[in-house]
Parts: C-alpha cells; structure tokens; sequence
C-alpha cells in the first residue's frame, strides 16, 4: 500500500471518529450544555424576558398602545373631516338649490323677453303700415287739396298733420324694432347662456354635496371604528392576566 493512501485513510479515520456521536456522549452531555439548560429554565421560571420578545411595560401594553393612540388620532381626523364634509355638502346643497332658482328664474326672464321682443316687433311692423298708409294718405290729401282751392286749404293742413303722424309712426316703428331685437338677444342669452350654466351649476352642486355628504358619513363610520379599535382604551388584552400573575 503506498504511503500517501495511507496517510489519507488515517485522516479520514480521525475525522470520522471526530464527526461520530456514541451513546456515551448522547447520555453524558458536556457540561457547558447542561450550565445553559439550568440557566434558560430559570430564566423561564423567574419571568424573565425572551431576548427576541418586543419590550413591553408592566401590563403588556407595547405596540397596542402605540396601535391605540394612532387609532385615537386617526379617529379625531376622520370626525373632523366627516365634520367638514358634511358643512360643505350641507353648503353645496344649499348653492345647487339657489343656481337652480336662478337658473328658473333666467329662463322666465328669457321667455318674458322673447315675447317682448315679438311683441315689439309685430308692433314696429303696425307702425310701419300705420306711417306707410298716413304718407299715401298725406300725400292723397295734399293732391286733393291741390285740386280744391277751399277744400284744399282744410285737406292741406290734414295731409300735413297725416304727414307728420307718418314720420312719428316711422320713428316708433324703427325703435320698436331695435327694441324687439334686442329683447330677442337677451332672451336668446338668457335661455341659452346663463339659463344653461346655472342649471349645470346647480346640477354639479347637487352631485358634490351628496359627494361631500356621502364621505362625511364615511369618514364619521371610519372615526368611531378607529375609535373602539383593539389597544385604543387602557383595558388592554393581556393586562389582567400578567398584572395578576
């Protein structure tokens, strides 16, 4: 046998007998493994502290309380802000209502409008016809008068007066016109501008303070709950048991 395969077998017969665990060590353990037995049970026998087991006070009460006063805070803001929900809903609903009543009221504004401005309009049109038929008439009555040297004189001063009456009727006409036109316009913008807006206003005031009031109550739920949350009170799971023991 050589030498070095030798040398090999004895190495591997000196680590074998290293690794082997007989029955002689399995029942007479070393002593420094019987030192750290007696001392762990004793620190389990006296209630001492687990070294990996969080720190807690004399009541267990550690991240609870921690848990508890986040739970309290968390709680305070939600009924806050349910509170402020709530004002804003409450103000929301309050402005939908008014830009609704506006938004009607726009459109009777529009609609009285629109009947004026026809109203104006057939009115300018009458007195269009109205100054039409006095100039033929002063213009009848000034050849009549032309041809009647007595009679002439009274139709003279007829046809003048129908003149005038025409000129004046003209001049209403035309400003009963421009009146109905602008009436027109303004109605016209009152149903299709501001009547519209408003009614969207107050539709989108509507639907944000139902939104306002829905997250309000939500936000009040989520405060009572955070609240009766566990670890929240200073009756704390575990407290009785260890304080008695």
């Amino acid at each position: 046998m050589p030498t070095n395969f030798r040398g090999t077998h004895q190495k591997s017969a000196k680590v074998g007998q290293f690794l082997m665990l007989d029955d002689r060590s399995i029942n007479h353990p070393k002593p420094w493994v019987m030192d750290a037995t007696h001392a762990w049970e004793g620190l389990c026998e006296r209630g001492g502290e687990v070294p990996w087991q969080p720190r807690t006070n004399h009541c267990g009460r550690g991240w609870g309380e921690v848990l508890g006063a986040w739970c309290l805070v968390l709680g305070a803001w939600c009924l806050v802000l349910g509170a402020w929900c709530l004002v804003l809903g409450a103000w929301c609903l309050v402005l939908g209502a008014w830009c609704l009543v506006l938004g009607a009221w726009c459109l009777v504004l529009g609609a009285w409008c629109l009947v004026l401005g026809a109203w104006c309009l057939v009115l300018g049109a009458w007195c269009l016809v109205l100054g039409a038929w006095c100039l033929v008439l002063g213009a009848w009555c000034l050849v009549l008068g032309a041809w009647c040297l007595v009679l002439g004189a009274w139709c003279l001063v007829l046809g003048a007066w129908c003149l005038v009456l025409g000129a004046w009727c003209l001049v209403l006409g035309a400003w009963c016109l421009v009146l109905g036109a602008w009436c027109l316009v303004l109605g016209a913008w009152c149903l299709v501008v501001l009547g519209a807006w408003c009614l969207v206003l107050g539709a989108w005031c509507l639907v944000l303070g139902a939104w306002c009031l829905v997250l309000g109550a939500w936000c009040l739920v989520l405060g009572a709950w955070c609240l009766d949350a566990p670890g929240c009170t200073s009756h704390a799971p575990g407290c009785t048991s260890q304080a008695s023991g």
